[in-house]
């Protein structure tokens, strides 16, 4: 097959915002490109672009197709070929750096800046605060104070973590959450509980590219790691956003990366400390719910 024709050729990168990460990293990798087409579908449906489609020309010319593990598959299996190869893979995640991550009531999509609202990441001991009627202030004051008062049992969470993520990758052709586990206190892994950084995403490519070596050897080849660090900002094609790791859980787990002066950054490129960012989620909880915004959550 000649080089422009295996170029014509797409991969097709199925799943959630990881899945488009790594489309976004390999198109910016001329190695690949040069072999595959990377397209990207999305499984989920955005809070302002609705539900995403794909041409019929892309699945004519589709070679590869990698499927993150999910509760809805691939929509437009049918209609590949019967020789395109299909390499399912796990999402990487985890919740146990982030025990009290929760959908935010108090929150809503403000496109473009914002598609999934100002604070798309929860925190459900603040929320819980707010609906039980106290101030802005002394929510503020609980949260940063009063660990002993809504502490989480890590221990208990880690196991369960465990459990989650083996049980996941043993239904994947590619698995991730065994590196996560191994890796997770060594070295930073994630900006929220499901956007990794470049480490762990150049793990993941790297994973699938020499899954899909049957199709054509040298894609394994392919400087995943080197195009991140040479292509992208320092904090990678998911670093658009990033949450804040309770000091407490970085010092029970035991984290070796975690600096209490580090500064995380919200989708418009305001920066915050760790007590700045906590004061602006709950300022903009009460704002939203002066709006009438969001319900309160269940009751602990």
């Amino acid at each position: 097959m000649s080089a422009a024709k295996r170029a014509a050729s797409a991969l097709v990168v199925y799943g959630n915002c990881q899945a488009e990460a790594i489309v976004t990293s390999l198109g910016a990798d001329a190695f690949f490109t040069a072999m595959l087409t990377p397209v990207y579908l999305r499984s989920f449906e955005h809070p302002v672009d609705g539900r995403a489609t794909i041409e019929g020309r892309t699945l004519e010319r589709t070679a590869l197709l990698w499927e993150q593990h999910d509760p809805i598959r691939f929509p437009y299996l049918d209609r590949l070929r019967s020789d395109v190869p299909v390499v399912t893979f796990a999402s990487a995640d985890l919740q146990l750096l982030f025990p009290f991550n929760c959908v935010n009531p108090y929150n809503a999509p403000e496109p473009p800046i914002f598609p999934f609202g100002r604070f798309a990441y929860g925190d459900r001991v603040i929320l819980r605060a707010i609906d039980r009627g106290m101030t802005r202030d002394d929510v503020l004051e609980y949260y940063l104070t009063s660990w002993d008062d809504y502490a989480i049992d890590l221990d208990r969470l880690e196991q369960l973590e465990n459990a989650r993520l083996r049980a996941r990758d043993a239904k994947c052709a590619v698995a991730i959450g065994d590196f996560v586990l191994a890796t997770f206190r060594k070295q930073r892994l994630f900006w929220t509980a499901n956007h990794p950084t470049s480490f762990l995403l150049a793990e993941l490519i790297e994973r699938l590219l020499c899954a899909s070596e049957r199709l054509n050897p040298a894609l394994a080849d392919t400087d995943i790691e080197r195009t991140l660090q040479v292509c992208f900002r320092p904090e990678g094609p998911l670093g658009v956003v990033s949450v804040p790791v309770h000091p407490r859980v970085a010092e029970i787990l035991g984290l070796e990366w975690y600096d209490p002066r580090e500064r995380y950054r919200n989708w418009d490129g305001t920066t915050y400390s760790y007590e700045e960012y906590v004061a602006a989620m709950i300022d903009h909880a009460f704002a939203m719910r002066e709006l009438g915004a969001g319900r309160p959550i269940a009751p602990r």
